[in-house]
C-alpha cells in the first residue's frame, strides 16, 4: 500500500515588529483526500509508520519561475534561489545532489498558478515567484499577502511493502512572496534582503525535508536583538535579525538526512531515552540538547524524544508504533569536544505548522528542565549535577538516558499578601513551586507588554538570585482555559529581559487551542545578582496558578577566563572574515607553538579557537597571545570567540566582524609609526630595486622611518602590508588589480595612484597594497592615510603610518 503525503509550511513571527506568518498554515493530502493538520517536526519533517525519516532518495531538482520577484529582476531572483539552496548543499558534512533544472515554461501568476502549483505529474518541483503577493491571496484569501512570506511544500510516499520508497520525497513546491521586498510596499511590511533570505533558507529546508528545531529558546524570546544569529534558522518563529547563515543545529539536522562520507568520521553522536520519574516509562515530546561546554550557545544540537514514534492529535498518522522508538532521542553531527546534555519542555505555542516534535499540542515535563547527571542520574538529582560527556570524532555515546525529575521534589511556597511591584516583590530561592492567584483587578505595576491584547499592568512579582551562566526556567500553569495569564522576567534594575504571552502575535485562541501554560527559558543569565518574575492576568476572574521556577548550572561554564581579540595589525576590536587577528589573555596555551604548514592547522600545541563555533586557522599560540585567522564566511556582527586548551582551560570573548576593516602592519608591531613595508624603486633603464622603509634606532630602541631619497628618472612605489581590506567591492571583477578601485591613499594629504590592492600572493590572511609615491611630497615624517570603501558608501580608514621622503 502506498500513500502520498504533502505538507505546506508558512513561517510565523513572534519576537519582532514584523510578525509575519511564516510557518503557520499546513495542508495535508493523503490518498487524494485533503485534510488540515500538522506534522511531527524536529529533525526530519516527518517519519513513516515504519519509522523511516522522510527525505529525498536521489537527485533533488527544482525548476524556477520566469517572472520577477518584488523589486528583483528574474535574473536576480534566480541567483537568490540558487544561493539559498547552496547554503544547505555546501554544509561540509552533507552529500546532496541538488541542482536547478532550468526554468518553468511561463511566468507564474494568480491567473495560471494552478497549472503548476502542486502538480505532481510534471516533476518540475517549481519555485514560484509571487511578485506582488497575488498568488498568496489566491491560495489563502484576500489580504493574506501581508502576513505570509511563503512556504516550502514537500510530499512523499509511504509504503509498507517497499522500504526503498517508504518516506521518499517525490515532489515539492515553494512560493516566495515578493510583496515583502518591493512588490506591494504600500500595504505590506518591508524586509531587508537578508531577512528575506533567512526566511527562505528556512523554507527551502522544508523543501528538502528538514523540520523545526527548538534551541536557545531563551535567546529567541528575549528582548536582545543582537543575539538572533545563535537561534537556528529552522526555529519555528522568525526573528527579524537572522541572516542566511546556518547554525550548528541546522547543519546537524540536514546532515542526519543527507550525510556525507566524512560526516561519520569527523563528528560524533549521542543517543538515549527520556524516562518518566519511575525510571522505566519512556517520555515522548521532550526537547533534548547537547551543548559543548566551551561554547554552549553556539556549538549546540537538539533532538526530540520519540521523534520517530507515533504522534498525537493531528500528528496521529505519522510515526511508528515500534516501542524501541518511544522516548528515543538521537543527537548527531557533534564536533568533537566535551558536552552536557539537557532536557527541557517544548514551548506550548509550537503547534500546527509551527510544531516541534510529534505531539500536538506539546506537553509539559513532569518536573523542571534538567541535565543528564551520569552515575548520579535519578528522579531527584539536583540542578547542578551535570555530567560532562567527551565526544570524539566517529564515536556514538549510547544509553545516555535521562530520568525526569518530579515536581514533588521541589519545595512549595504560597504567595504573600502584598507583592504587586518590583519594590515589594516576594523573595524566593530556586528551585521553588509558588502557588498563587491573580486577577486583572488586583493592584499592579506598569511593567507589561505593549502588544495588542497584552495588559500593561503586572500584578504579582517575585525575586530570586542567580549566578552568571545559570539557565533559568519559568513554567506557569493555571487550570482555567478561559483565562489568559502572562509571564515576565526582569533584571535587577527592573528591565524586562523576556516575556511569554498567550494568544498574542496573531495567534488565535479558541476552539481546540486554549492554552493554560506559559514558559520562559531556559534563559541563560549573564550576571550574578537579583532577578524578578512577573505574573499578570487579562481578565477580572480570580485565577489560581502554580509557578515553577528552577535553574540549571554547569560549574565548569563559570570557570572560564576572558580573552580579547583585536586586529593583529592595528589592535582595533573589529575584523572582517579571513583577516589576521590576535587574542590576548592568560593560560591560552601551555607553551609557544608556531604553525609550519599551509593551510593553517586548527589545532596547534593542543589549542583550538572557534569563532561562532567554526574552527579558526592558527598562526601561533603562546600562554598570553594566540594569533589566528577569522574563518571565511563568518557573519557580520558580534562573534563569539572561544579558546580551548587540551587540559580543558576555556577562554571566551567576542570580536566585531564587519565586511571591511583595513589595518596596516607596522615595523614596531604597535599599529603606529613606520609601516612594515617596502619601497620599490624603478630606474629609467627598467632596473627594479627594493629598499627598506624603516630602520632601527638604538637611542629609542624602536624602528623609525628610513629616508626614501628621490633620483631623477626614478619611479617610487610603496608596498604596504595589512589585513581586512580584501572584501571591499571590486568595480571590475576581471581586473588584476584586486579591489584597488575601492582604496584611496594620500601622502601628506596628496592623493596617490593605487595600482594593486588585494590578498598578498602566497600568504594567509595578509593583504597587499601597491601605491605610487607622488612627486612633490617630502618631509621626515609624512603621514600616509589609507581609506577603503566598505560597499555601503562609507570610507573606512586604516591606522595612519609615517614615511620619510627626501
Amino acid at each position: 500500500m502506498q500513500r502520498i503525503f504533502r505538507l505546506m509550511f508558512a513561517r510565523r513571527g513572534l519576537k519582532r515588529a514584523v510578525s509575519a506568518l511564516l510557518c503557520g498554515a499546513l495542508a495535508l493530502m493523503m490518498a487524494g483526500v485533503r485534510h488540515t493538520g500538522r506534522v511531527s517536526a524536529g529533525l526530519p519533517i516527518a517519519a513513516t509508520p515504519s519509522g523511516n525519516i522522510v527525505n529525498w532518495r536521489g537527485p533533488v531538482t527544482y525548476t524556477i519561475d520566469q517572472g520577477p520577484l518584488g523589486s528583483l529582476s528574474n535574473a536576480e531572483a534566480v541567483a537568490l534561489v540558487n544561493e539559498l539552496f547552496g547554503v544547505w548543499k555546501h554544509v561540509p558534512t552533507v552529500s546532496l545532489d541538488l541542482q536547478q533544472n532550468g526554468q518553468l515554461s511561463q511566468d507564474v501568476t494568480a491567473a495560471n498558478y494552478l497549472s503548476l502549483y502542486r502538480n505532481r505529474s510534471d516533476q518540475n518541483h517549481p519555485i514560484i515567484f509571487d511578485t506582488d503577493g497575488s498568488i498568496i491571496d489566491a491560495i489563502y484569501g484576500s489580504g493574506a499577502h501581508t502576513s505570509i512570506l511563503g512556504f516550502g511544500v514537500p510530499s512523499w510516499t509511504t509504503s509498507s511493502l517497499d522500504s526503498s520508497i517508504d518516506g521518499a520525497i517525490s515532489d515539492a513546491d515553494a512560493v516566495l512572496n515578493g510583496a515583502f521586498i518591493g512588490g506591494r510596499p504600500a500595504d505590506t511590511p518591508q524586509l531587508s534582503i537578508e531577512q528575506f533570505k533567512a526566511t527562505f533558507v528556512h523554507e527551502f529546508g522544508h523543501f528538502l525535508g528538514v523540520g523545526h528545531s527548538q534551541l536557545n529558546i531563551g535567546t529567541a524570546f528575549d528582548r536582545n536583538f543582537s543575539n538572533d544569529q545563535i537561534v537556528p534558522l529552522m526555529f519555528p518563529f522568525s526573528l527579524n535579525n537572522q541572516t542566511p547563515v546556518l547554525t550548528q543545529d541546522d547543519k546537524a539536522q540536514i546532515t542526519r538526512m543527507y550525510p556525507s562520507a566524512a560526516a561519520a568520521s569527523t563528528t560524533g553522536n549521542i543517543r538515549g531515552r527520556i524516562l518518566l520519574p519511575d525510571g522505566v516509562t519512556p517520555f515522548q515530546g521532550a526537547n533534548v540538547i547537547a551543548r559543548r561546554i566551551d561554547d554552549p550557545l553556539v556549538v549546540a544540537v537538539s533532538s526530540v524524544s520519540g521523534y520517530r514514534y507515533r504522534g498525537t492529535g493531528s500528528s496521529a498518522n505519522f510515526g511508528s508504533t515500534d516501542s524501541s522508538l518511544q522516548g528515543l532521542f538521537e543527537i548527531n553531527s557533534l564536533p568533537p569536544g566535551n558536552y552536557t546534555v539537557e532536557v527541557e519542555p517544548i514551548y506550548q505555542e509550537f503547534i500546527g505548522g509551527s510544531g516541534v516534535g510529534p505531539l500536538d499540542p506539546p506537553i509539559d515535563l513532569p518536573g523542571p528542565a534538567e541535565y543528564y547527571s551520569g552515575a548520579a542520574e535519578s528522579a531527584s538529582d539536583g540542578p547542578a549535577t551535570a555530567a560532562i560527556l567527551s565526544v570524539s570524532a566517529g564515536q556514538t555515546l549510547d544509553n545516555i538516558n535521562i530520568i525526569l525529575n518530579s515536581s514533588n521534589s521541589i519545595p512549595q511556597i504560597s504567595e504573600t499578601a502584598s507583592h504587586s511591584g518590583i519594590g515589594t516583590a516576594q523573595a524566593v530561592s530556586l528551585p521553588r513551586i509558588i502557588t498563587g492567584s491573580v486577577s486583572s483587578a488586583d493592584p499592579g505595576e506598569a511593567r507589561g507588554g505593549a502588544f495588542t491584547g497584552v495588559p500593561a499592568q503586572v500584578q504579582d512579582f517575585f525575586s530570586f538570585t542567580a549566578t552568571a551562566g545559570d539557565w533559568v526556567t519559568l513554567d506557569l500553569n493555571w487550570p482555567n482555559p478561559a483565562v489568559n495569564l502572562d509571564l515576565y522576567l526582569y533584571d535587577g534594575s527592573g528591565t524586562r529581559l523576556a516575556s511569554s504571552y498567550t494568544c498574542s502575535y496573531g495567534i488565535t485562541c479558541g476552539g481546540s487551542f486554549n492554552p493554560t501554560r506559559e514558559q520562559i527559558g531556559p534563559f541563560q543569565v549573564s550576571a550574578t545578582g537579583t532577578y524578578f518574575i512577573g505574573v499578570s492576568s487579562r481578565t477580572s476572574t480570580v485565577t489560581n496558578y502554580t509557578l515553577e521556577a528552577s535553574y540549571q548550572r554547569v560549574s565548569i561554564q563559570n570557570n572560564s577566563t576572558q580573552v580579547t581579540t583585536v586586529s593583529a595589525a592595528n589592535y582595533q576590536a573589529q575584523a572582517p572574515p579571513e583577516s589576521i587577528v590576535a587574542a590576548f589573555g592568560t593560560q591560552l596555551a601551555p607553551n609557544l607553538a608556531v604553525a609550519a604548514s599551509v593551510p593553517l592547522p586548527t589545532s596547534l600545541g593542543g589549542v583550538t579557537v572557534t569563532v561562532n563555533g567554526n574552527p579558526a586557522g592558527l598562526f601561533f599560540v603562546s600562554p598570553n597571545q594566540v594569533n589566528y585567522q577569522i574563518p571565511a564566511g563568518t557573519a557580520a556582527g558580534t562573534a563569539n570567540v572561544v579558546v580551548t586548551t587540551s587540559s580543558g582551560v576555556v577562554s571566551r570573548g567576542t570580536i566585531t566582524v564587519s565586511g571591511v576593516a583595513p589595518s596596516l602592519f607596522t615595523a614596531n608591531s604597535d599599529g603606529q609609526g613606520a609601516p612594515a613595508a617596502l619601497v620599490l624603486r624603478v630606474r629609467s633603464n627598467g632596473q627594479q630595486i627594493y629598499e627598506p622603509v624603516a630602520k632601527f634606532d638604538s637611542a629609542t630602541n624602536k624602528f623609525v622611518p628610513a629616508t626614501i631619497t628621490r633620483a631623477a628618472g626614478d619611479q617610487l612605489f610603496l608596498v604596504l602590508f595589512g589585513t581586512g581590506l580584501r572584501n571591499a567591492p571590486n568595480a571590475d571583477n576581471n581586473s588584476d588589480n584586486g579591489v584597488a578601485e575601492s582604496v584611496q591613499v594620500t601622502f601628506g594629504g596628496t592623493s596617490a595612484p593605487v595600482l594593486y590592492a588585494a590578498a598578498a600572493p602566497g600568504y594567509v590572511g595578509l593583504d597587499q597594497v601597491n601605491v605610487q609615491i607622488p612627486n612633490g611630497v617630502s618631509g621626515s615624517s609624512v603621514t600616509v592615510i589609507m581609506k577603503v570603501n566598505n560597499g555601503q558608501g562609507t570610507l573606512v580608514q586604516a591606522n595612519p603610518v609615517t614615511v620619510a621622503l627626501q
